[in-house]
């Protein structure tokens, strides 16, 4: 399909015909809750023209896959609400290439909660990568607006701006950095989060990565943010699995 080997050079969205899955596996590494919980926030893309992607997702406002809080959630009660109890369905059409740089545009229903409570949000946001020989630069900010449950705590609009920086350092390895700035855009001065995490990626053979990455999903924080920035760890193993 002319789909890139090299981590860095792979586009924001998968060409027509191909099918994307990433399979993670996050391990709660916080203090006093190793294990507690595990998350799966599996991650299926599918390329429905040279442009559209159609996409069904676990992480919330696309933040990073390490910060868990999403998918099947294995655990006990006190860690896991439920053990399945979220979705984000929806598309990513890309409009612009050239010269090392791509925008795309997205549009996404996001099921943030099934139960107690139907909590539902749709996604707007935009797409960009950059790419510099063995260096590349990603970023997806979006606006979460909540349709339903307004007046709720939980019924308002969420800001997320996942940011992405990777390395290509071998043929088959590549380093990466994620982070980004999420919170609702109430009290967000004092309710956001900043997740910091380092990774790898290693191409075992065209069509399949392993990789592994470890991340404090709120390194940075607002006051309102209960606990220490380190307090919160996780660990994710993953495998990434394309066809044809």
């Amino acid at each position: 399909m002319g789909y890139p080997d090299a981590y860095v050079l792979r586009p924001l969205t998968v060409p027509p015909g191909m099918f994307q899955g990433t399979l993670p596996v996050v391990f709660s590494f916080s203090q006093n809750a190793v294990f507690k919980p595990v998350w799966i926030p599996l991650d299926m893309r599918f390329g429905m023209t040279d442009q559209l992607e159609f996409f069904l997702t676990h992480n919330a406002l696309g933040a990073p896959l390490a910060a868990g809080n999403g998918g099947l959630c294995l655990g006990t009660k006190q860690y896991c609400q439920k053990t399945y109890n979220n979705l984000n369905v929806g598309g990513q059409f890309s409009f612009a290439k050239g010269k090392g740089l791509e925008l795309s545009g997205l549009l996404a229903a996001e099921f943030k909660e099934f139960s107690p409570h139907l909590l539902f949000a749709v996604d707007v946001g935009v797409g960009v990568k950059y790419v510099n020989a063995i260096f590349s630069a990603k970023a997806t900010p979006r606006l979460g607006i909540e349709v339903n449950r307004r007046s709720t705590e939980n019924g308002q609009e969420t800001i997320g701006m996942p940011v992405q920086f990777a390395l290509q350092a071998a043929p088959r390895i590549a380093a990466f950095a994620d982070m980004g700035l999420f919170g609702p855009t109430n009290q967000f001065g004092s309710r956001y989060t900043i997740p910091v995490g380092v990774g790898g990626d290693f191409l075992l053979r065209h069509g399949f990565d392993v990789g592994a990455e470890f991340m404090f999903p709120a390194l940075g924080r607002g006051s309102a943010v209960a606990g220490k920035a380190t307090d919160s760890r996780t660990l994710m193993l993953y495998a990434v699995w394309r066809n044809p």
